[in-house]
């Protein structure tokens, strides 16, 4: 997830999080797990501060894919990776 994160800063493709963080469909969202871990998911449909998002490794077992609810104010979410 971090190393998608840096090529996608390289490529001037990543927004940060904070106020000039907008998700839309297709983004991949991409949060820290402390230290070098990470974890992505790509946005479904956003809606003001939430939205569902596909992730995998996730669900109440951390064992499948599953749709979960994330929100802006997620102080792990590092930012957004957005395809032109």
């Amino acid at each position: 997830a971090q190393a998608l994160m840096a090529q996608a800063r390289a490529a001037d493709m990543f927004i940060e999080a904070g106020p000039d963080c907008h998700p839309q469909a297709g983004d991949i969202m991409v949060w820290t797990r402390g230290g070098w871990k990470g974890h992505v998911g790509v946005e479904e449909d956003w809606e003001g501060q939430g939205g569902p998002v596909v992730e995998g490794n996730s669900g109440p077992a951390g064992d499948r894919v599953a749709i979960m609810p994330e929100r802006l104010d997620d102080p792990k979410l590092l930012g957004i990776v957005r395809f032109l």
